[in-house]
């Protein structure tokens, strides 16, 4: 009865392996040709031109607006409210572990 619950993480497991890649994150690794490409199997038939465009110039944004001074996990932890995010969602984890108590999330 217990192994009946690993059949939907088997299902899903199986199901992601026929994902593509994500567009956004094979234009940020510089992979354009594969971009287009799953772009335009995830579209079908649509011009794929404007979407590419759109995801092109909104990772040239954020490159920008961010300045590329390190990896994210760093920015995020010198960014004060996601700092203070982190550090109150590990203190109810740490105290759910530690306590015993599993409703506290």
């Amino acid at each position: 009865m217990l192994g009946l619950s690993a059949v939907p993480a088997l299902v899903q497991f199986f199901g992601f392996l026929f994902l593509p890649e994500s567009p956004r994150w094979l234009i940020q690794k510089g992979l354009t040709q594969k971009a287009r490409r799953v772009l335009s199997q995830i579209r079908g038939n649509q011009n794929i031109d404007e979407e590419y465009d759109s995801i092109k110039s909104s990772i040239e944004e954020e490159e920008k607006d961010c300045g590329g001074d390190g990896p994210i996990l760093w920015r995020m932890l010198t960014y004060s409210p996601a700092r203070r995010a982190l550090i109150v969602g590990c203190g109810l984890q740490m105290f759910q572990q530690l306590s015993g108590i599993t409703t506290v999330m």
